[in-house]
Protein backbone atom coordinates (compact mmCIF):
# COMPACT_ATOMS: atom_id res chain seq x y z
CA UNK A 1 0.00 0.00 0.00
CA UNK A 2 0.83 3.81 -0.92
CA UNK A 3 1.57 6.42 1.65
CA UNK A 4 2.27 9.85 1.36
CA UNK A 5 3.85 12.49 3.84
CA UNK A 6 4.85 16.33 3.60
CA UNK A 7 8.54 14.69 3.56
CA UNK A 8 10.50 10.85 3.12
CA UNK A 9 9.80 8.85 0.12
CA UNK A 10 6.35 7.61 -1.65
CA UNK A 11 7.29 3.57 -0.38
CA UNK A 12 5.74 0.82 -2.55
CA UNK A 13 6.86 -2.34 -3.55
CA UNK A 14 7.67 -4.01 -6.55
CA UNK A 15 4.52 -4.52 -9.14
CA UNK A 16 2.64 -8.05 -8.75
CA UNK A 17 3.34 -10.75 -11.81
CA UNK A 18 6.40 -10.75 -13.96
CA UNK A 19 9.52 -11.96 -13.00
CA UNK A 20 9.64 -13.57 -9.66
CA UNK A 21 13.39 -13.25 -9.65
CA UNK A 22 13.29 -9.16 -11.15
CA UNK A 23 10.24 -8.56 -8.56
CA UNK A 24 12.54 -10.00 -4.99
CA UNK A 25 15.41 -8.03 -6.66
CA UNK A 26 13.90 -4.81 -6.91
CA UNK A 27 12.00 -5.03 -3.41
CA UNK A 28 15.05 -5.83 -1.88
CA UNK A 29 16.54 -2.28 -3.55
CA UNK A 30 13.80 -0.55 -2.46
CA UNK A 31 14.13 -1.50 0.88
CA UNK A 32 17.20 -0.12 0.75
CA UNK A 33 16.98 2.73 -1.08
CA UNK A 34 13.89 3.81 1.64
CA UNK A 35 16.00 3.20 4.35
CA UNK A 36 18.72 5.43 2.98
CA UNK A 37 16.08 8.22 2.13
CA UNK A 38 14.52 7.98 5.77
CA UNK A 39 18.28 8.59 7.54
CA UNK A 40 18.95 11.44 5.33
CA UNK A 41 21.51 9.52 2.98
CA UNK A 42 19.88 11.31 -0.20
CA UNK A 43 22.81 10.40 -2.65
CA UNK A 44 22.62 6.76 -1.45
CA UNK A 45 18.72 6.68 -1.69
CA UNK A 46 19.27 7.97 -5.50
CA UNK A 47 21.10 5.75 -6.99
CA UNK A 48 19.30 2.99 -5.31
CA UNK A 49 15.97 4.71 -6.93
CA UNK A 50 18.21 4.68 -10.16
CA UNK A 51 18.76 1.33 -10.08
CA UNK A 52 15.69 0.05 -9.63
CA UNK A 53 14.09 2.43 -12.55
CA UNK A 54 16.77 0.93 -14.88
CA UNK A 55 15.06 -2.37 -14.66
CA UNK A 56 11.75 -1.40 -13.90
CA UNK A 57 10.75 1.94 -15.24
CA UNK A 58 7.91 3.00 -12.78
CA UNK A 59 7.18 6.20 -12.84
CA UNK A 60 7.16 6.59 -9.06
CA UNK A 61 11.06 6.01 -8.96
CA UNK A 62 11.67 9.23 -10.65
CA UNK A 63 9.37 10.86 -8.29
CA UNK A 64 10.91 9.49 -5.10
CA UNK A 65 14.48 10.82 -7.07
CA UNK A 66 12.82 14.23 -7.28
CA UNK A 67 11.84 14.02 -3.47
CA UNK A 68 15.71 12.67 -2.28
CA UNK A 69 16.81 15.98 -4.48
CA UNK A 70 14.59 18.56 -3.00
CA UNK A 71 15.41 17.54 0.66
CA UNK A 72 18.95 16.86 -0.18
CA UNK A 73 18.51 21.14 -1.08
CA UNK A 74 21.09 23.14 -3.35
CA UNK A 75 19.81 20.45 -6.32
CA UNK A 76 17.17 22.57 -7.51
CA UNK A 77 17.97 21.97 -11.59
CA UNK A 78 18.04 18.06 -11.14
CA UNK A 79 15.07 18.28 -8.99
CA UNK A 80 12.82 19.79 -11.49
CA UNK A 81 14.47 17.42 -13.99
CA UNK A 82 13.31 14.62 -12.12
CA UNK A 83 9.62 16.23 -11.52
CA UNK A 84 9.14 16.69 -15.16
CA UNK A 85 10.12 13.50 -16.28
CA UNK A 86 7.55 11.59 -14.22
CA UNK A 87 4.91 13.95 -15.30
CA UNK A 88 5.53 12.81 -18.72
CA UNK A 89 5.72 9.56 -17.91
CA UNK A 90 2.86 9.30 -15.43
CA UNK A 91 -0.11 10.31 -17.80
CA UNK A 92 -2.52 8.05 -15.73
CA UNK A 93 -0.44 6.27 -13.28
CA UNK A 94 -1.83 5.19 -9.71
CA UNK A 95 0.49 7.55 -8.25
CA UNK A 96 -0.33 11.05 -10.35
CA UNK A 97 -2.16 12.61 -7.74
CA UNK A 98 0.15 12.15 -5.50
CA UNK A 99 2.94 13.23 -7.06
CA UNK A 100 1.31 16.36 -8.57
CA UNK A 101 0.74 17.66 -4.95
CA UNK A 102 4.72 17.03 -4.08
CA UNK A 103 5.72 18.54 -6.99
CA UNK A 104 2.90 21.69 -6.20
CA UNK A 105 4.97 21.83 -2.65
CA UNK A 106 8.02 21.76 -3.26
CA UNK A 107 7.93 23.95 -6.74
CA UNK A 108 8.28 26.92 -5.56
CA UNK A 109 11.50 26.24 -3.70
CA UNK A 110 13.57 26.41 -7.17
CA UNK A 111 11.40 29.36 -8.82
CA UNK A 112 13.25 32.40 -9.50
CA UNK A 113 12.35 35.89 -9.92
CA UNK A 114 15.00 37.53 -12.64
CA UNK A 115 14.76 41.56 -13.92
CA UNK A 116 15.88 41.50 -17.37
CA UNK A 117 16.65 44.70 -18.57
CA UNK A 118 17.96 45.93 -21.86
CA UNK A 119 21.14 48.57 -23.24
CA UNK A 120 19.69 50.28 -24.58
CA UNK A 121 16.14 50.75 -22.58
CA UNK A 122 12.82 49.38 -24.57
CA UNK A 123 13.77 46.50 -26.00
CA UNK A 124 11.07 43.53 -26.42
CA UNK A 125 12.04 40.55 -24.10
CA UNK A 126 11.53 37.12 -25.21
CA UNK A 127 11.68 33.95 -23.04
CA UNK A 128 11.90 30.53 -24.50
CA UNK A 129 10.16 32.35 -27.32
CA UNK A 130 7.03 33.74 -25.50
CA UNK A 131 6.86 37.61 -25.70
CA UNK A 132 7.11 39.70 -22.13
CA UNK A 133 7.14 43.28 -23.58
CA UNK A 134 9.64 45.94 -23.29
CA UNK A 135 12.37 45.70 -21.09
CA UNK A 136 12.54 46.25 -17.98
CA UNK A 137 10.42 42.74 -17.56
CA UNK A 138 10.25 41.07 -14.45
CA UNK A 139 9.49 37.10 -15.03
CA UNK A 140 10.16 34.03 -12.55
CA UNK A 141 12.08 31.02 -14.48
CA UNK A 142 12.54 27.63 -13.27
CA UNK A 143 15.62 26.04 -12.02
CA UNK A 144 16.97 25.19 -15.54
CA UNK A 145 18.27 26.75 -19.16
CA UNK A 146 16.03 28.96 -20.51
CA UNK A 147 17.16 31.49 -23.71
CA UNK A 148 16.52 34.89 -23.54
CA UNK A 149 16.13 37.03 -26.02
CA UNK A 150 16.10 40.95 -26.72
CA UNK A 151 15.33 42.99 -30.07
CA UNK A 152 15.36 46.91 -30.84
CA UNK A 153 15.00 48.34 -33.81
CA UNK A 154 18.12 49.54 -35.27
CA UNK A 155 20.17 47.25 -32.85
CA UNK A 156 21.35 43.45 -33.92
CA UNK A 157 19.28 40.52 -32.10
CA UNK A 158 20.73 39.79 -28.63
CA UNK A 159 20.16 36.01 -27.45
CA UNK A 160 21.93 34.34 -24.23
CA UNK A 161 21.10 31.41 -22.65
CA UNK A 162 20.31 31.40 -18.77
CA UNK A 163 21.00 28.58 -16.15
CA UNK A 164 18.76 28.99 -13.10
CA UNK A 165 20.45 27.07 -10.35
CA UNK A 166 18.16 27.76 -7.21
CA UNK A 167 15.43 30.78 -6.36
CA UNK A 168 18.03 33.72 -5.75
CA UNK A 169 16.43 36.86 -7.31
CA UNK A 170 18.88 37.71 -10.15
CA UNK A 171 19.06 40.88 -12.87
CA UNK A 172 20.17 40.24 -16.28
CA UNK A 173 21.11 43.02 -18.77
CA UNK A 174 20.87 42.21 -22.50
CA UNK A 175 23.19 44.92 -24.07
CA UNK A 176 22.45 44.92 -27.68
CA UNK A 177 24.86 46.37 -30.42
CA UNK A 178 24.14 48.50 -33.32
CA UNK A 179 22.80 46.78 -36.70
CA UNK A 180 25.78 46.88 -39.40
CA UNK A 181 24.85 49.09 -41.98
CA UNK A 182 23.60 47.73 -45.40
CA UNK A 183 26.91 46.80 -47.96
CA UNK A 184 26.39 49.28 -50.59
CA UNK A 185 26.11 47.33 -54.15
CA UNK A 186 29.09 47.74 -56.10
CA UNK A 187 27.96 49.53 -60.13
CA UNK A 188 27.17 46.94 -62.35
CA UNK A 189 28.90 46.78 -65.18
CA UNK A 190 27.71 48.09 -68.87
CA UNK A 191 26.67 45.41 -70.92
CA UNK A 192 28.60 45.22 -73.64
CA UNK A 193 27.14 45.79 -77.38
CA UNK A 194 25.14 42.78 -79.57
CA UNK A 195 28.10 41.24 -81.24
CA UNK A 196 27.91 41.48 -85.09
CA UNK A 197 28.11 37.70 -86.60
CA UNK A 198 29.84 37.29 -90.19
CA UNK A 199 29.13 34.32 -92.50
CA UNK A 200 31.42 32.80 -95.12
CA UNK A 201 33.19 36.17 -95.38
CA UNK A 202 30.34 38.56 -95.64
CA UNK A 203 28.62 40.63 -92.92
CA UNK A 204 25.06 39.87 -92.63
CA UNK A 205 23.73 41.94 -89.67
CA UNK A 206 20.69 43.19 -89.19
CA UNK A 207 19.58 45.86 -86.49
CA UNK A 208 20.51 44.85 -82.98
CA UNK A 209 22.62 41.92 -84.60
CA UNK A 210 22.28 38.53 -85.74
CA UNK A 211 19.55 35.49 -84.48
CA UNK A 212 20.36 32.46 -83.11
CA UNK A 213 17.42 31.65 -84.89
CA UNK A 214 17.92 33.26 -87.86
CA UNK A 215 21.34 31.77 -89.04
CA UNK A 216 19.89 28.45 -88.30
CA UNK A 217 17.50 28.94 -91.12
CA UNK A 218 20.63 30.36 -92.85
CA UNK A 219 21.86 26.50 -92.42
CA UNK A 220 19.02 25.26 -93.36
CA UNK A 221 19.07 27.33 -96.46
CA UNK A 222 22.65 26.66 -97.87
CA UNK A 223 22.37 23.02 -97.20
CA UNK A 224 18.98 22.96 -99.16
CA UNK A 225 20.99 24.65 -102.11
CA UNK A 226 23.46 22.48 -102.52
CA UNK A 227 21.68 19.97 -102.18
CA UNK A 228 19.41 21.16 -105.57
CA UNK A 229 22.85 21.61 -107.03
CA UNK A 230 24.53 18.69 -106.66
CA UNK A 231 21.11 16.80 -108.38
CA UNK A 232 21.24 19.50 -110.68
CA UNK A 233 24.38 18.15 -111.43
CA UNK A 234 23.15 14.47 -111.47
CA UNK A 235 20.00 15.14 -114.04
CA UNK A 236 22.29 16.23 -116.43
CA UNK A 237 24.41 13.52 -116.22
CA UNK A 238 21.65 11.16 -116.59
CA UNK A 239 20.37 12.61 -119.38
CA UNK A 240 23.21 12.93 -121.64
CA UNK A 241 23.08 9.37 -120.14
CA UNK A 242 19.75 8.85 -122.36
CA UNK A 243 21.01 10.45 -125.25
CA UNK A 244 24.26 8.87 -125.67
CA UNK A 245 22.78 5.16 -124.60
CA UNK A 246 22.20 2.31 -127.81
CA UNK A 247 20.09 -0.07 -126.43
CA UNK A 248 16.58 0.97 -125.09
CA UNK A 249 16.44 -0.26 -121.40
CA UNK A 250 19.78 1.63 -120.92
CA UNK A 251 18.18 5.17 -122.40
CA UNK A 252 14.85 4.11 -119.96
CA UNK A 253 17.51 3.65 -116.42
CA UNK A 254 18.69 6.72 -117.44
CA UNK A 255 15.57 8.71 -117.78
CA UNK A 256 14.30 7.70 -114.71
CA UNK A 257 17.67 8.79 -112.98
CA UNK A 258 16.78 12.05 -114.25
CA UNK A 259 13.60 12.50 -113.46
CA UNK A 260 14.15 11.53 -109.81
CA UNK A 261 17.62 13.86 -109.69
CA UNK A 262 15.11 16.52 -111.20
CA UNK A 263 12.23 16.23 -108.37
CA UNK A 264 15.10 15.87 -105.61
CA UNK A 265 16.77 19.08 -107.14
CA UNK A 266 13.50 21.04 -106.98
CA UNK A 267 13.17 19.94 -103.22
CA UNK A 268 16.46 20.86 -102.45
CA UNK A 269 16.37 24.23 -104.33
CA UNK A 270 12.60 24.92 -102.49
CA UNK A 271 14.08 24.19 -98.38
CA UNK A 272 17.36 26.23 -99.39
CA UNK A 273 14.48 29.33 -100.78
CA UNK A 274 12.83 28.71 -97.35
CA UNK A 275 15.22 28.59 -94.95
CA UNK A 276 17.11 31.94 -96.76
CA UNK A 277 13.52 33.28 -96.63
CA UNK A 278 12.83 32.56 -93.16
CA UNK A 279 16.54 33.85 -91.98
CA UNK A 280 15.80 37.33 -94.08
CA UNK A 281 12.00 37.78 -92.41
CA UNK A 282 13.84 37.53 -89.02
CA UNK A 283 16.41 39.54 -89.68
CA UNK A 284 14.01 41.96 -90.85
CA UNK A 285 12.09 41.55 -88.08
CA UNK A 286 15.04 42.32 -85.61
CA UNK A 287 16.21 45.13 -87.87
CA UNK A 288 14.17 48.35 -85.69
CA UNK A 289 14.18 51.20 -87.89
CA UNK A 290 16.78 49.71 -90.58
CA UNK A 291 15.37 47.01 -92.29
CA UNK A 292 17.22 45.12 -94.84
CA UNK A 293 15.25 43.94 -97.71
CA UNK A 294 17.08 40.32 -98.60
CA UNK A 295 15.67 38.98 -102.07
CA UNK A 296 16.47 35.27 -103.16
CA UNK A 297 17.60 35.32 -106.98
CA UNK A 298 18.69 32.58 -109.43
CA UNK A 299 21.36 33.71 -111.68
CA UNK A 300 23.97 32.10 -113.81
CA UNK A 301 25.56 30.01 -110.91
CA UNK A 302 22.61 28.88 -109.59
CA UNK A 303 20.42 29.94 -106.69
CA UNK A 304 21.08 33.16 -104.75
CA UNK A 305 20.53 35.91 -101.76
CA UNK A 306 20.45 39.37 -102.33
CA UNK A 307 20.77 42.21 -99.95
CA UNK A 308 19.19 46.35 -100.38
CA UNK A 309 20.34 48.47 -97.16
Amino acid sequence: MLWVLLTGPIVGRAQPGGDAELKAWVDAQLSEAYAHHQAGRYAEAIAGYRRVHARSPEPRFLLNIGIAYAEMGGQCVQMVDAFQRFERACSACAEKEQGLRRWEALRPRCVAKVMVTSEPPGAVVEVDGERLGAAPQQTQLLAGEHVVMARLEGHAPHQQTVRIEDAEARTLTLALKPAAPPEAKAPSAPEPPPAVAAASGSAMTAGGGSDVWAWTAVGVGVVGVAVGVTFTALAFQAADDAEQATRRVDAADAIDRRDQATTLQWIGYGVGVAGLATAATLWWLDAGDEPVAWRPFVGPAGLGLSARF
